[in-house]
């Protein structure tokens, strides 16, 4: 067999296996995993993310402790819920999306918007004494 003839095969081999293999690793956004977040008690999942799709819950650790991130998806045009539970006093704000929105310590709140932009964006806690502290991220997929 030529080279040339044998080089256009092995080409055109890869070409179909980089394909196939795009095909079954593709993302899409029916495949959104299933976030259980806990309950401001920690008695069990208050939401979950996969089942509502718009309704999610966070809690603010005390000052010092470990904060567990999460990560929101929504599809572009949903109404969004984010329930904020904390053990410290502050402004949650959903970088580019919401206004800051107070919280007090062991209070809680009530963060609602349309997700009409797509991306992903930061939700912060801007607490006392200039402590910056990541929650969550929120992704919004193109509808």
């Amino acid at each position: 067999m030529p080279v040339q003839k044998r080089t256009l095969m092995w080409v055109a081999l890869v070409g179909a296996l980089l394909i196939m293999g795009y095909w079954a690793a593709r993302p899409t956004p029916q495949a959104r995993a299933a976030t259980a977040i806990q309950s401001p008690t920690g008695a069990g999942p208050a939401v979950d993310s996969a089942a509502s799709g718009k309704t999610f819950a966070v809690r603010i650790a005390a000052p010092g402790a470990r904060q567990a991130q999460s990560v929101f998806r929504v599809t572009e045009n949903d109404d969004v819920t984010i329930h904020v539970f904390s053990e410290q006093s502050g402004t949650v704000m959903l970088h580019g999306l919401t206004d800051s929105v107070a919280v007090t310590r062991n209070g809680e709140t009530t963060v609602h918007f349309r997700a009409t932009h797509t991306g992903r964006f930061p939700l912060h806690l801007h607490g006392e004494g200039g402590s910056h502290i990541e929650l969550a991220a929120l992704e919004i997929l193109p509808r």
